[in-house]
């Protein structure tokens, strides 16, 4: 382009000298006329060449540049940039005059750049001391035509200035950071690792590209950033560099690395033995030079250095350009022939299309199975097409494959991408939340579950993987299992410190190199995604075992860790495009597929259509908002589950099956459940309220009598739970004690236990925080005649002695229960055996009987335990088998997660059933329970 464009400048010039030549009049003014006439065409025809390729800044100005006229001019510089492919010539600033009457015409100078004839395509600017400022000029005008004549981000700068010059400083100062691969080099380390850099750059581009001018001229795409390396004040101090600089210069320009070597030639004379740059002649000399401006010039044409006002535009605009995203190619999906298609049996991998290689026309596939081909990886910063990517991928799948040769288990960290599969028949589950580790654990530890049933299975039938059982039961095939990850960077951040999520990080850490090592065998692959690595560990085996890497615009830092230098190619890739590795070889620069979201649903609810007579594989659904409460489906479940024992319904599990979260009570030691918990907008005493539901609903599923007995420490009567309590209490359906009614209640269990004579009772005690006659001790009704000191009296203050004080166990005495903290300790030792049962509910164990810090006496009165949001260190005398982060457990309505704790089984994380909002459950209480009950009682 830049050559033609010289040609018809030679032509226009000589046009216009003939036009000139063939004007004969002899009347003066007739011919001024027709010489200002011819002058004015040239004119205009010179200011539109200028206009069509400004980015040479060889620019006709014939009066200060304006907003808009800038506008035009770097539209234009855009347009002609982007269509490019290479730079064959390079504008010096430099000027051939042409004579035209009495008038110069200044032609600008070009030099080749890319001129694979005489290989001229590194430059030398030689110069003296005292001409620093003539060399800035002449660098700052040479690499300025670099960055604007070739398409943005296509040009990455690396500035070495040992003897700090300052002569780059227009660039090094006023340019975004994203030319350079990092800061000037200015010391010995710097310098070395930058030359170690391009050297494997170097060794990138031989292997992948050969020649990578000729390639970008072939395929007609900037396939790597040309590197541009400043050299100033060489060769002072640059001895120790020589070695690595000299294959670099002579061999660099093949490979898009490119020299432009500031020669302070003071320095040339010393005594040199080595061997210099300048002995390797592919390099193109230039002197400094002083143009002088001449008013006389028909024509004048000034480099950008001329004007500041265009310096500091060019500078603006170059900074702009380096964050535009290139244009995305479209490269449409089409899902029609897969959901209209039969499905295709897996027989040892599978596979979906997911673009097509740029270079060779053909389609690119991803795959997995239990040879080659085991675990992938994307990544791509936002905008860079993942997403797509991604879902593609998933929707392909399962249009191509049944649910039972494809079981997939989708997590996505970000929240928002596979809300889109919610309820298709291949996945297993489906995450949609970052905020619960919880939840993700036990997701994994079931699919961890998964693999070690397959391996026990393939022992079992004396095969080696997946192909050979499905071989050898072909009417029973076990499925494929795709476990897909979306944001994954969630699953491999660094612990935050603490012991518990230290703790959880590493289990999930564990189970995915157990995934990442063993599951090619048993048919477990894994695809994960993320837009970024930074503050991420992912261990050396999941990286080991990657062998599909697709590699989107991002950032040269991140794709390192997955493929070592890869940056260089995947940092300015437009968007939809990617580079495909195979256990770390480059196979294929892929441009992906695309659809619209709308297409992704349309395909999606094919899918859904397709598999509607086969089999589900559960399609857990899990969101980080879920919410459940006490309804007609839940009571029918309760009455299912109540067997042989009463239960205490509080929520559902966090896992795969979401069961009911249910406490049995049993007529045994400790048979009483503590729940405990940060009482934020009534949560804590909500669950309470709950368990004191399904224990009615229960007790009369079983036909059993049970009296309902609920202590208010709390007594708010505006409270939600208040209300509640009232209304069952008028329905019959429990009986409300007032504190100050307590002590007769808690003496009447105590005589009834040790008579033997005790009714079946639920006596559930909410705010014990405000149980002042316990904190106090007061002593009951019936010992405040006895001789009893409250504050010294040993009975009430040593509750290892309960049993002495209670007598044998066949002979129980009352008496010796003298005082509230006596009678509950009585009644929770004593009374589950014989069934009369104790729920309560307290802000922290502590007060429980306010005896230290965590009374670990009555505690240990408590076989089940029920835990919300609280303090970590409440729960740690409680001796717990392993660890469990209670100071992170959701406290808001919509993500209120607790854990119950049984003595004798491992903690289960569960979301809590809300406060009941209406009657309408007490009203189903009423006529599923009162009635059998009322039948009970005629019998």
């Amino acid at each position: 382009m830049i050559y033609t464009t010289l040609k018809h400048v030679h032509e226009v010039i000589v046009a216009y000298l003939n036009r000139l030549k063939q004007i004969e009049s002899d009347d003066k003014e007739r011919w001024i006329a027709d010489y200002n006439s011819a002058r004015s065409q040239f004119v205009e025809c010179m200011t539109m060449m200028s206009r069509l390729n400004p980015e040479l800044l060889q620019l006709n100005l014939h009066e200060v540049v304006g907003e808009d006229s800038l506008q035009q001019l770097f539209d234009q510089i855009r347009t002609n940039a982007d269509r490019r492919y290479s730079l064959d010539f390079l504008a010096t600033g430099d000027y051939h005059n042409g004579f035209i009457q009495d008038e110069v015409i200044e032609i600008p100078c070009f030099v080749p750049w890319h001129d694979e004839n005489n290989g001229l395509q590194n430059f030398l600017i030689s110069y003296n001391s005292g001409e620093y400022d003539l060399i800035k000029r002449r660098l700052n005008i040479l690499i300025m035509n670099m960055l604007l004549g070739l398409p943005a981000q296509s040009v990455r700068l690396n500035v070495f200035d040992i003897n700090m010059t300052g002569l780059c400083d227009l660039f090094t100062s006023r340019l975004d950071a994203v030319f350079y691969h990092d800061e000037i080099v200015l010391n010995d380390d710097d310098a070395m690792s930058r030359l170690r850099h391009l050297l494997n750059h170097m060794d990138t581009v031989m292997k992948n590209y050969g020649n990578l001018v000729a390639y970008n001229n072939r395929h007609h795409q900037i396939a790597l950033p040309y590197e541009i390396v400043v050299l100033s004040d060489y060769p002072h101090n640059y001895d120790s560099y020589i070695k690595q600089l000299l294959p670099l210069f002579e061999h660099g320009p093949k490979y898009g690395i490119y020299f432009v070597v500031l020669h302070n030639q003071d320095y040339s004379l010393r005594d040199m033995k080595e061997k210099q740059l300048t002995d390797i002649k592919n390099y193109e000399q230039l002197f400094p030079f002083d143009y002088q401006l001449d008013n006389k010039s028909l024509i004048h044409y000034s480099p950008f250095c001329d004007y500041p006002l265009l310096t500091d535009a060019c500078l603006e605009y170059l900074n702009r350009e380096s964050f535009r995203q290139p244009a995305r190619q479209i490269l449409k999906q089409d899902f029609s022939a897969a959901a209209n298609d039969a499905y295709e049996q897996v027989m040892s991998e599978i596979s979906v299309t997911i673009g097509l290689d740029i270079n060779k026309k053909k389609e690119v596939t991803i795959r997995f199975n239990s040879g080659d081909y085991i675990h992938a990886f994307i990544l791509g910063q936002s905008g860079s097409g993942k997403s797509v990517l991604l879902n593609n991928i998933i929707t392909s799948a399962i249009n191509k494959y049944a649910p039972e040769d494809l079981m997939l288990y989708l997590m996505d960290f970000k929240g928002v991408e596979f809300n889109r599969y919610r309820g298709i028949k291949h996945a297993k589950a489906i995450l949609v939340d970052n905020s619960d580790p919880q939840m993700t654990l036990e997701i994994l530890r079931e699919l961890k579950e998964e693999n070690r049933r397959r391996v026990k299975l393939w022992q079992a039938e004396g095969v080696n993987n997946i192909d050979g059982y499905n071989r050898k039961f072909p009417d029973s095939r076990v499925p494929q299992i795709l476990f897909v990850a979306d944001e994954c960077q969630v699953m491999f951040s660094k612990p935050n410190g603490k012991s518990n999520s230290y703790a959880m990080q590493r289990e999930i850490a564990e189970i995915l190199n157990i995934i990442a090592t063993q599951g090619r065998s048993q048919g477990i692959h894994m695809l994960l995604a993320t837009q970024t690595l930074d503050n991420t560990d992912i261990s050396g085996q999941i990286l080991k075992n990657l062998t599909e890497c697709f590699l989107l615009m991002c950032a040269p830092s991140d794709s390192n860790i997955l493929v070592p230098d890869s940056g260089d190619l995947t940092a300015k890739q437009p968007t939809g495009q990617c580079c495909y590795y195979h256990k770390k070889e480059l196979v294929a620069h892929v441009q992906t597929f695309y659809a619209k979201d709308e297409e992704l649903e349309q395909a999606i609810t094919a899918s859904q259509t397709k598999a509607k007579d086969r089999i589900c594989n559960g399609a857990a659904y899990f969101r980080g908002s879920s919410t459940y409460e006490l309804n007609d489906s839940e009571t029918e479940q309760i009455k299912r589950l109540s067997e042989k024992c009463p239960i205490a319904a509080i929520g559902h599990n966090i896992g795969l099956s979401g069961d009911l979260t249910t406490i049995r009570l049993r007529q045994d030691f400790s048979e009483n459940i503590l729940m405990f918990g940060v009482n934020k907008q009534e949560q804590t005493v909500g669950v309470t309220i709950n368990a004191l539901m399904s224990l009615i609903i229960s007790y009369r599923q079983l036909g059993k009598s049970c009296e309902f007995k609920v202590i208010d420490c709390l007594a708010n009567e505006e409270g939600s739970y208040r209300r509640i309590l009232e209304a069952m209490q008028e329905e019959r359906l429990c009986t409300i004690v007032e504190r100050a009614d307590s002590g007769k209640l808690l003496q009447q269990l105590v005589n009834d236990l040790c008579a033997q004579t005790a009714k079946p009772t639920v006596l559930t005690i909410i705010g014990s925080e405000r149980f002042a006659e316990i904190k106090r001790k007061t002593p009951l009704a019936s010992s405040q005649s006895d001789t009893f000191d409250v504050e010294n009296d040993v009975i009430s203050m040593d509750f290892s002695s309960m049993r002495d004080l209670m007598g044998d166990a066949n002979n129980l005495d009352s008496s010796k229960v003298k005082t509230y903290p006596d009678a509950l300790m009585f009644i929770l030792d004593e009374g589950p055996m014989q069934d009369v049962h104790v729920l309560l509910q307290v802000d922290k164990p502590e007060n429980i009987l306010f005896e230290g810090e965590f009374c670990t006496d009555a505690t240990d009165k408590f076989r089940h335990k029920v835990i919300l949001r609280t303090e970590n260190k409440y729960i740690l005398p409680m001796r717990f088998s392993e660890d469990i982060d209670v100071e992170t457990l959701g406290e808001d309505e919509e993500r209120l997660r607790g854990y119950y704790y049984p003595d004798d089984g491992r903690p289960q994380l569960f979301t809590p059933y809300i406060m009941p909002k209406t009657r309408k459950i007490i009203n189903t209480l009423t006529i599923t329970t009162t009635i059998k009950w009322e039948q009970q009682i005629v019998q």
